[in-house]
């Protein structure tokens, strides 16, 4: 969700390359995150969808990120 939120319009390949994760893996997530109405897909331009993440994704990132910043989190 990060590098989407920083790299959008991405494509699965793309994705698992620059994470330098297997492509299954990295599928496994996409679909997950699809399902959960976080990112969206585009196949408008290309047989293959480029993934957005939406705005309740990049909220859902900005929530967990200040979760983890709180005093008194263990590490």
């Amino acid at each position: 969700m990060l590098y989407l939120q920083g790299n959008p319009g991405k494509h699965l390949l793309e994705i698992a390359n620059a994470l330098n994760l297997n492509h299954h893996t990295v599928k496994w997530h996409i679909k997950k995150m699809y399902l959960a109405e976080l990112i969206d897909g585009d196949t408008s331009n290309s047989a293959y969808p480029v993934y957005y993440p939406i705005d309740i994704g990049i909220q859902s990132i900005r929530n967990f990120s200040d979760h983890l910043k709180k005093p008194g989190r263990a590490a």
